[in-house]
């Protein structure tokens, strides 16, 4: 007997009402899916592939340490660093486009859970990585290689994870799902540092034995175990990563079809009408939509009030053989009735939408170009990138920057250059490498850590749907105030975090500057600490959402990977900008200059980024934000007049 997975998703019912014409299916699964509260399952299914892939994002901030104790003897060039960063950061750029463009033609389901496949592959390959004998192969290339293929993986699973949720929640609970999905990234972080802390600590009675060289290179049995043990860390540390991500697989294989692709896409509503069943609602509610005869909008579709009338009524002969089946009596049919009623009713092609807007090259440079739409795909990728830029030049390189703010040098990959020099030089041969492991886990842990997991944790809530008649948002004022309101959109949380971290990151970058390796360094880490959790608590959580609703279900996935992919390319700039100033050991005025790039982040979303909620803070239905900036400035000003006859 064939195994099979248990259909946790959905019913295995397959019966239909097969009189009901091509707009009563869409209006009943639009209905089943707006009618559902929220969905935690779809978030952790989800969630949990999003952290295995931030867990092995950031595992690399304690993994470089580890091998520059090992390989290198406390002195790794920077380029080698720089080849591990940035080749996870170039597979993420492939893996978001490729996979983009392959969700929105082949369907979500057929791609979901195949990425996550080669993060396992790539984070076991990773921790099996050897030298080979007498250093017959190189370590950092074959590093490198496998952070390609990890990412390429880590690259898809952004525009697929979000793109999905968008697609499964209920307007009222679609932000507040997105931003849980993208919460799981701080854990993950979290949990990277933690494992090592946790794993360090555990060998410390090996570790801290050696007071000398700790690598490979050691002559000595205390340095070679010392070496030795110091390599399983590492080794455990990236392979756990491959954990979450299989749980994660298994259950992503089993998720049924996105039904706004299925109807807007593929155009069948008979599919789309089964998958409705993953959100439970009666059969009376089935019925009462059914007979609905409002007009509905959907995603292509302004004119389909019209087109409907163009259906053939229930007395038409083509249908007229047709049973009227109850869901109930649907339900009770075997298996031989089911496929006979199928063979008497032959689906004429006025049963679906008989104008749908086609995947093309024509229809995007259209959609784009001449329907003046390019300006939101430029919007959210170019935001993207400059959050990126910052964020990701922080978030890698903490095993770099971090370490001066606990009155401590940072690791050995940073040299100083002249005379003038910030730092003092901290190998793990001037110090026991067991503190040099520890102190640089435990430090990320507060400065990083911290902040992005409690941000993340309130942007959950702030994107909770909201109510009319809230205030209008003031941009300067009780920043923790205005932060806390419910009448905030996307938009404005991504503008005022963009304000707020522009002002923090000069306060912190002339703190490093003056008080970098002093016994009044830790102050630093206060600031530091606001700048992640205003990061999630704003545009690094508000670049992740935007792009998963404001465009048509048919371009959604690929401009979702454009815009992500912008943002690795924003990472990729970063770390050839920290590499250089290792030489010259700037980085404080290198945080002070941030502000330049938060001014313009917040520049471009007050003016171009799109406004996927109305003028009250609630998010738009996906069917309104997939007809462009011209139709969502339609609803916006209609809002407006609105508001005014209610004023008087």
């Amino acid at each position: 007997m064939q195994f099979q997975w248990p259909r946790i998703w959905i019913d295995n019912f397959n019966g239909f009402n097969y009189h009901l014409a091509w707009q009563a299916r869409r209006r009943l699964v639009i209905k089943r899916v707006e009618d559902a509260g929220f969905g935690w399952w779809i978030v952790i299914v989800a969630g949990v592939g999003f952290l295995a892939n931030s867990y092995d994002i950031f595992a690399v901030n304690t993994v470089v340490p580890m091998l520059n104790t090992v390989y290198y003897a406390g002195q790794m060039p920077p380029w080698h660093k720089f080849a591990l960063n940035c080749s996870t950061l170039v597979g993420a750029m492939f893996g978001q486009i490729t996979l983009g463009i392959m969700a929105d033609k082949l369907g979500r389901k057929k791609v979901y859970g195949f990425e996550l496949l080669l993060v396992i592959m790539a984070s076991v390959g990773f921790a099996a990585t050897s030298t080979g004998v007498n250093n017959s192969m190189s370590i950092i290339g074959w590093l490198s290689f496998w952070r390609f293929c990890m990412g390429c993986g880590i690259g898809a699973d952004y525009p697929l994870s979000s793109v999905i949720t968008s697609e499964f929640a209920p307007t009222r609970y679609r932000g507040r799902m997105v931003a849980a999905v993208f919460f799981w990234q701080s854990v993950g972080q979290l949990l990277a540092t933690l494992f090592a802390y946790a794993a360090t600590k555990s060998f410390q009675a090996h570790i801290s034995s050696s007071q000398a060289d700790c690598s490979i290179f050691s002559t000595d049995i205390p340095g070679m175990d010392c070496a030795g043990r110091v390599d399983q860390i590492w080794r455990l540390v990236a392979g756990l990563g491959a954990a979450p991500a299989a749980i994660a697989m298994a259950f992503r294989f089993t998720i049924p079809e996105s039904a706004y692709w299925v109807l807007d896409v593929k155009n069948d509503s008979n599919q789309a009408y089964q998958s409705r069943l993953y959100w439970p609602a009666s059969e009376s509610d089935d019925l009462e939509c059914a007979s609905d005869t409002s007009s509905i909008s959907g995603d292509f579709h302004p004119e389909i009030v019209a087109v409907s009338s163009q259906v053939p009524s229930v007395q038409d002969d083509t249908i007229k053989a047709a049973p009227v089946m109850s869901m109930t009596a649907a339900r009770g049919l075997t298996a031989s009735g089911t496929a006979s009623a199928k063979a008497r009713v032959k689906q004429p092609s006025v049963f679906e939408d008989p104008n749908p807007r086609e995947q093309s090259f024509r229809d995007f440079w259209a959609f784009f170009m001449f329907e003046g739409n390019w300006t939101d795909l430029f919007a959210t990728s170019f935001n993207w990138m400059l959050l990126d830029f910052t964020f990701f030049l922080l978030g890698v390189n903490s095993s770099t920057i971090v370490p001066s703010m606990f009155s401590k040098a940072p690791s050995a990959d940073i040299i100083p250059s002249g005379n003038t020099t910030l730092f003092t030089v901290t190998t793990p041969s001037t110090q026991d490498t067991y503190l040099y492991l520890l102190d640089g886990e435990w430090q990320a842990m507060v400065a990083t850590s911290i902040g992005a997991v409690v941000g993340g944790a309130i942007a959950i809530k702030v994107m909770n749907k909201t109510h009319r008649g809230a205030s209008k948002l003031k941009l300067f004022g009780d920043c923790m105030t205005i932060y806390l309101k419910n009448n905030l959109s996307r938009k404005d949380i991504q503008t005022i975090g963009f304000l707020i971290l522009a002002v923090l990151f000069p306060i912190v970058g002339a703190l490093y500057v003056c008080l970098g390796n002093t016994s009044a360094a830790p102050s630093i880490v206060v600031f530091y600490v606001l700048c992640q959790l205003f990061y999630n608590l704003g545009p690094n959580t508000t670049t992740f959402i935007i792009p998963a609703e404001a465009f048509p279900t048919r371009y959604r996935c690929t401009c979702h990977g454009i815009s992500a992919a912008c943002g690795k390319l924003g990472s990729v700039l970063g770390q050839l900008v920290i590499t250089e100033l290792r030489a010259s050991s700037k980085i404080g005025y290198l945080l002070i200059s941030f502000v330049g790039v938060m001014l313009v982040g917040a520049t471009i979303s007050q003016y171009l980024t799109p406004e996927t909620c109305d003028i009250w803070g609630n998010s738009r239905p996906l069917e309104d934000l997939s007809l462009g900036k011209r139709h969502r400035q339609a609803l916006r000003d209609a809002e407006r007049k609105e508001e005014r006859e209610k004023a008087h």
